[in-house]
């Protein structure tokens, strides 16, 4: 049946994106409506009120990652779970004390923090231009002009990193949009007999500005503690604090002047020069 998976996939990602409006600004009616429905499903899941008080968010819905799962709860029923809430204390070889003194044998520890997003490995491995990593200039954050490309560093393309993270939705979305980005700006070099392109300081300080302003008055942003935030400034640098058809209309229409060419060979002089 042709268009039968365009169909498929346009309504699932349209659907995703409804819940986008409960973790960013100006939607107050999406938010309550997203936790009533995470209420209801807890009060239905869990019917003892003890197990329902250790499991109660102490924050606003979508300030952490959401879990979509119907078997997370039910697990927490069987009779060969227990429910811990005080913090680890003390481990040894076979057992684990928690901060009520309480020892209860262990055989596998599983650390479930969640990631470490604000501090790629990668990016003490690339230097700029001026000799400088690119965690070096990532000393007060993450950040990259349309979430791909870094003054500095010329020819260098980020999929999936900084603020390309979703928190309702498919990153194959954001993948996609950012590889049509990366074709604009490599088609641009060829039309231009450059050699590398690069965004400009202006551009990337007005793109992680805006960012930074739409940022803060969503739900990540609201008190909690979560990989999302960059634990040295507090600010998200790994969410994508807009529906995500926003992102693909921004990355839709390619801004030579957000950009910097170098390597032009100047024909007059039969040598390498600077196009900006």
């Amino acid at each position: 049946m042709p268009g039968l998976q365009s169909l498929m996939r346009n309504t699932s990602n349209w659907s995703r994106e409804l819940w986008a409006l409960a973790f960013v600004p100006g939607h107050p009616w999406a938010r309550a409506v997203v936790g009533t429905v995470a209420r209801l499903h807890r009060l239905l899941q869990l019917r003892t009120p003890a197990l329902r008080g250790l499991t109660r968010p102490s924050y606003r819905v979508g300030c952490k990652r959401i879990l979509l799962a119907s078997d997370y709860y039910p697990a927490l029923r069987q009779p060969n779970v227990d429910v811990i809430a005080q913090a680890v204390k003390e481990v040894d070889p076979y057992t684990i004390t928690a901060a009520d003194g309480t020892r209860r044998p262990a055989d596998v520890i599983v650390f479930g923090t969640g990631f470490r997003v604000f501090d790629p490995p990668i990016s003490h491995r690339i230097t700029g231009t001026d000799g400088r990593t690119l965690a070096d200039h990532w000393g007060e954050g993450m950040t990259a002009h349309n979430n791909v490309t870094v003054p500095g560093f010329p020819n260098l393309f980020l999929l999936l990193g900084p603020n390309s993270g979703l928190a309702h939705s498919s990153l194959v979305l954001m993948l996609e949009a950012q590889l049509g980005y990366l074709l604009a700006c490599l088609s641009y070099v060829e039309r231009n007999k450059a050699q590398a392109i690069e965004a400009t300081r202006q551009a990337w300080h007005t793109y992680r500005q805006q960012t930074r302003d739409r940022a803060s008055g969503a739900a990540w942003m609201t008190g909690c503690d979560s990989w999302y935030l960059d634990p040295r400034t507090g600010q998200n640098t790994a969410l994508w604090p807009r529906p995500v058809f926003a992102y693909r209309n921004l990355l839709r229409a390619f801004r030579p002047q957000d950009h910097t060419l170098t390597g032009h060979m100047d024909p007059a002089l039969g040598m390498p020069g600077q196009l900006r």
